[in-house]
């Protein structure tokens, strides 16, 4: 199968040659060397202008070390000249006028360019506006050049090179004297304050992106893409392309290879450049018998490929270029059946589970996002939102790449509020953004605007350039909550949970479920957590430095997630605290019932209007009280286990509002001869007589079917009670499920607090995994009583400290008497070192 070629412009001679890969021996010249050893100082504090700052011998002992990618505040906090941001109240009482000011960045390095190669010093990003000068001369005509997040410059910095030190600086401008808003698109538009955040000092101004030397022949390779056209179990057929850029004074012959893995499938053509040309190198299409597919998170593996690319100059013994791509190979289609949206990939109609991603981190410190996103897998979640397009790494993509996480992908736009003051430079960002990340399967959806639509303008061009450089793969939505099949936002503070099932706020748009956004609660973190960023004379009661961490009734501080309500909602179910660790306790049962509802009500709804549900939020950018899963520390909430059990493939869930017993199928393969048991318990842990319900059933792939309505009319009228709701197949336990219900079936579960102590036998193993990791099998036994709501944690040392980050596979768990669990936790062992380790279970029932 062939497709139509693109034309090539300055070439003159061609030959394809598509087999199987055979070894090659060239020498390979092209390397990156990553740019380290900068300080930073206020322009204002020294006396020189770029050309005398990029000199080497310019006197730097007074200057701050620095670290690119980040910020002049991040600087400055890493230095110890800020006080810990993360803690109490600091960051508001940062003298925010010490960073809206212009700043210097410096750093050397020593020339170790290959001979007869061309140096290139390249920046990947500048937030917002820089001056670039490299050995006392200026590289970048203007500042605008560089400008906005993702934007990629690249400089010939051949004939400037020296012996010895070579000086790179770079004069970050002050940022906007405005409130950030639209006007200053494209940056982080939170970094103003939200309410979320904390404003930034210095509204995340600096070198944003990744600084770096590159060394190549006169040809090199930009933007290559393996599109794929269309993809099956069967078959897929994919086109390659690259630009070829010839930066060199004379006419340039050579061979453009690409080597594909796995497969060994090696494509090559012939061309002839032009001198200071670019031009686009389209390969006819590739068939790819039986592909590994790549996969979101439930539906099968996320498979990867990668092609390393070269170019080989005719004249010459080496390599002028070369690259490596890594791409899946999947086809995203759309569909609005039935006025609803939907998302298909490789033709399997895929239900969406996820969350809000905010920011990496608030002053931009994050740059390791593998476990972040790796525990978004282990919810079992398949899909999160690039929330105002605020995380812009590279390594954000390859690890949803990696773990088989969707992105939905928002430009830099919030509401309806007119153009950015530099239009020009969020065009050229949207336009480097497609081109930079376009290979990662991952990314699903475009989006042009939070819960506005972008101006016609910026909305056209947002199109335009989704068809030029991704053909249109993705689907671009402008508006973020409203369209055919997008439900709205919110609510972002928790509702009854009969309310998820039957009634989820109708914003005037087309659905109450569909594809809803965002959708969330207050979720307070655990007691350890909170003690890292509250000081102790202010962690009970509530007060105003908990303000300050957004459980606040201002509408700016947080309290849109109803944080009056949630403390008043947990003391009606499980009493009034009387200290913070009682709060943080009863906090987590809060969490798992709110967030294990949300999902459980849309996927009772699964494809009867309902296709998607993102939680606000997902991941912790600030350490805060509201809107998360996991915690800024990576310590898992109750609202990570409720989100992961509601979503685990193949589900067993509780209509609340009606009393149905529903099995929910997720995944590609049929369910058959599940047998589905719902049976009442007492708080003794003792099953009821009578209550018991079984069906046997099976499911095709991606359905949802009811099994029987409970009936409850042998529960207890005046003590609380448990339902307990199992499915098997014929290998044994697939789903488990535990509710616990109030006298008469309310959400009163104050007599839980008078269960007697329960006895836990714990036995645990461990072993090492193939990836270095450690992992700890637990088996906790509940000997005598009920254990209730049981949390597990990994301790070390004399002084039991908390581990932290761990995979755990369950947890905030109910065991009746004479139940076991097995409890796996999956740590890194640099972070037990030496010290003695043990697993910690403690009931809800036992001090």
């Amino acid at each position: 199968m062939l497709l139509v070629k693109q034309p090539l412009k300055h070439i003159v001679s061609l030959s394809l040659y598509l087999s199987l890969f055979f070894a090659i021996n060239l020498r390979t010249s092209a390397q990156t060397i990553s740019l380290s050893n900068w300080k930073i100082i206020p322009a204002g504090e020294i006396n020189g202008t770029g050309n005398s700052v990029s000199q080497p011998g310019f006197p730097v002992s007074n200057w701050t070390d620095a670290q690119v990618p980040g910020t002049p505040f991040t600087a400055y906090v890493a230095a110890g000249k800020e006080s810990d941001p993360n803690f109490g109240d600091n960051i508001y009482n940062v003298n925010k006028a010490k960073y809206q000011q212009a700043f210097w960045y410096r750093t050397t390095f020593q020339n170790t360019a290959p001979s007869n190669k061309k140096a290139w010093l390249h920046f990947d990003g500048i937030n917002k506006r820089g001056d670039i000068y490299f050995n006392g001369q200026r590289l970048n005509a203007n500042a605008d050049s560089l400008g906005g997040l993702v934007n990629r410059s690249r400089f010939d910095i051949t004939s400037l090179l020296q012996p010895g030190d070579n000086v790179v600086a770079v004069y970050l401008h002050a940022p906007p004297p405005t409130p950030l808003a639209n006007a200053a698109s494209p940056t982080y538009l939170s970094s103003q304050g939200w309410d979320w955040m904390p404003e930034v000092p210095g509204l995340n101004m600096g070198i944003t992106g990744k600084v770096y030397l590159s060394y190549s022949g006169a040809v090199t390779i930009e933007d290559p893409w393996i599109r794929t056209l269309s993809a099956s179990r069967s078959e897929a057929v994919i086109t390659p392309s690259a630009t070829l850029r010839n930066n060199g004074s004379s006419s340039i012959t050579g061979v453009i290879t690409g080597t594909i893995q796995p497969g060994n499938i090696r494509f090559s053509q012939q061309v002839t450049l032009a001198p200071q040309t670019g031009s686009l190198v389209t390969f006819p299409a590739l068939n790819i018998v039986n592909p590994k597919l790549w996969w979101p998170n439930g539906y099968g593996e996320p498979n990867l490929y990668t092609c390393n690319w070269t170019f080989k100059e005719s004249t010459a013994n080496s390599i002028s270029d070369n690259k490596e791509t890594r791409f899946g190979i999947r086809k995203y289609t759309y569909d609005s059946t039935g006025g609803v949206f939907h998302i298909n990939v490789n033709g399997v109609r895929v239900f969406l589970k996820g969350g809000n991603w905010g920011m990496s981190e608030y002053l931009l410190r994050c740059r390791d996002y593998d476990m972040r996103v790796r525990l978004h897998r282990e919810m079992n979640f398949n899909i999160i939102r690039n929330w105002l397009g605020s995380t812009t790494d590279e390594e954000f993509y390859e690890a949803c790449d990696k773990y088989g996480i969707m992105v939905w992908d928002d430009f830099w736009f919030n509401n309806s509020f007119g153009y950015p003051r530099e239009e020009k430079v969020y065009q050229v960002n949207v336009v480097e953004k497609i081109k930079r990340f376009r290979n990662h399967p991952s990314i699903a959806l475009w989006c042009g605007s939070n819960e506005g639509f972008p101006p016609k303008g910026l909305n056209d061009h947002n199109k335009e350039s989704i068809a030029v450089y991704d053909g249109n793969d993705r689907f671009y939505q402008p508006c973020s909550n409203t369209g055919p099949g997008f439900s709205g936002s919110g609510l972002w503070v928790h509702m009854n949970l009969t309310s998820y099932f039957t009634d989820p706020v109708n914003f005037g748009n087309y659905h109450n479920w569909g594809i809803r956004s965002e959708i969330g609660s207050a979720v307070f973190p655990n007691v350890e957590s909170l003690r890292k960023f509250i000081p102790e004379s202010a962690l009970w009661p509530r007060n105003e430095m908990w303000d300050k961490h957004f459980f606040s009734k201002k509408y700016e501080l947080g309290g849109v997630a109803g944080p009056d309500s949630y403390m008043s909602d947990i003391a009606r179910s499980y009493d009034s605290a009387t200290n913070i660790n009682d709060f943080c306790k009863r906090a987590q049962l809060f969490n798992l019932e709110i967030n294990k509802a949300m999902f459980e009500g849309w996927q009772d709804r699964l494809w009867n209007d309902a296709s998607g549900i993102l939680l606000w939020m997902s991941q912790s950018a600030y350490p805060s009280m509201i809107w998360q899963t996991y915690d800024y520390y990576l310590d898992l909430t109750g609202a990570f286990f409720g989100a992961k059990l509601a979503c685990e493939p193949v589900h067993i869930q509780w209509n609340c509002a009606n009393d149905s017993i529903k099995v929910i199928n997720n995944t590609l393969l049929p369910q058959h001869q599940l047998s589905a048991t719902a049976m009442l318990y007492n708080t003794q842990g003792e099953a009821i007589p009578g209550s018991r319900r079984d069906t046997v059933m099976s499911l095709l792939p991606g359905t949802a079917k009811s099994c029987f309505r409970m009936s409850f009319d042998a529960a207890p009228a005046s003590q609380p009670y448990f339902l307990k709701l199992i499915l098997k197949n014929r290998r044994g336990k697939i789903s488990e499920n535990l509710y616990w219900r109030g006298p008469g079936g309310n959400r009163d579960y104050t007599q839980l607090n008078t269960l007697p102590p329960a006895r836990l036998d714990i036995r645990s193993k461990s072993r090492k995994l193939s990836n270095g990791r450690l992992l700890i099998t637990s088996t906790i036994k509940n000997t005598a009583g009920t254990a209730f709501g049981i949390r597990v944690r990994l301790m070390k040392g004399k002084d039991q400290v908390p581990v932290l980050p761990v995979i755990m596979n369950d947890n905030y768990f109910t065991l009746l008497k004479g139940e076991s669990r097995q409890v796996e936790i999956e740590v890194d062992p640099a972070l037990l070192g030496s010290e003695v380790y043990k697993v910690v279970a403690i009931p809800y029932n036992n001090e």
